[in-house]
């Protein structure tokens, strides 16, 4: 899900959050208190869940964090409660038009380009056609891929249907021989498949390692460049995954 698409659905969450207030902000003559009590109650039940996809929007990468809009998030959402129940109900209408507006302002402050695209957690199947469709559908010339941990499973998740005429180079990180056995036994694994590879793309792969990586990276004909926000084989497992499109001069200034 694009963020802009992701911002929208989280507009639409907080209305609906606070859609059964307005009605008693509206007339709230025609709600007795117990039918105002009960209002409330689902409102505290319920913000929870809408607080919780506001933080994980507002942490797009492990790397960029809007804090300071989550916090105004949060502290509008809780304050529609806290100050009714200081206040009365009597408050009400004041407190929901402010709080709901205070919300929706942060909420709005926290940037939503769309060359960052969320892909959502529990969806693997989504999160590796998306991936795939970088590898497979968007490359015509070159594919630069960098991760510190590439394991033998990209060759037929990522790599097998990119054409034959696209270089491919991988750049990953060097095991040391003391690292302990498991380590070195995937490493090994990963290069009895690289090698297999090799011999079907002769001339067009090449693997390189370095010893320091850290960063996920990927570059598509040496004009569109990616930046991987975890493991490809494992996105959309547990958490969120991120693919940032940036344009080629970053790549070019670092």
């Amino acid at each position: 899900m694009k963020r802009s698409e992701m911002k929208c659905e989280l507009n639409c969450q907080l209305g609906a959050l606070f859609a059964e207030l307005d009605a008693i902000a509206d007339n709230p003559d025609a709600f007795s208190t117990p039918a105002k009590e009960e209002a409330l109650a689902r409102y505290n039940a319920n913000n929870g869940a809408l607080r919780k996809n506001v933080i994980k929007f507002s942490k797009p990468t492990p790397n960029l964090e809007y804090r300071k809009q989550r916090r105004d998030f949060s502290h509008a959402i809780r304050r529609v409660a806290d100050e009714i129940e200081r206040l009365s109900f009597q408050a009400l209408p004041e407190v929901v038009n402010q709080g709901k507006e205070k919300a929706k302002k942060a909420l709005n402050s926290i940037p939503a380009t769309d060359d960052l695209e969320l892909l959502k957690e529990k969806e693997p199947f989504t999160a590796y056609c998306a991936i795939r469709n970088l590898f497979c559908n968007e490359s015509t010339k070159s594919i630069l891929w960098i991760d510190p941990y590439l394991k033998e499973c990209i060759f037929h998740r990522f790599l097998r249907g990119v054409g034959r005429d696209v270089d491919i180079t991988l750049v990953t990180r060097a095991v040391s021989p003391t690292a302990d056995p498991e380590k070195r036994r995937a490493r090994q694994e990963f290069l009895d498949v690289s090698n297999l590879f090799a011999q079907e793309h002769a001339g067009r792969y090449t693997l390189l390692t370095r010893p320091h990586l850290h960063d996920r990276k990927l570059v598509v004909d040496d004009t569109r460049f990616y930046l991987l926000g975890g493991s490809a084989k494992d996105a959309g497992k547990k958490s969120y995954f991120t693919i940032m499109n940036r344009l080629l001069s970053f790549v070019e200034r670092n």
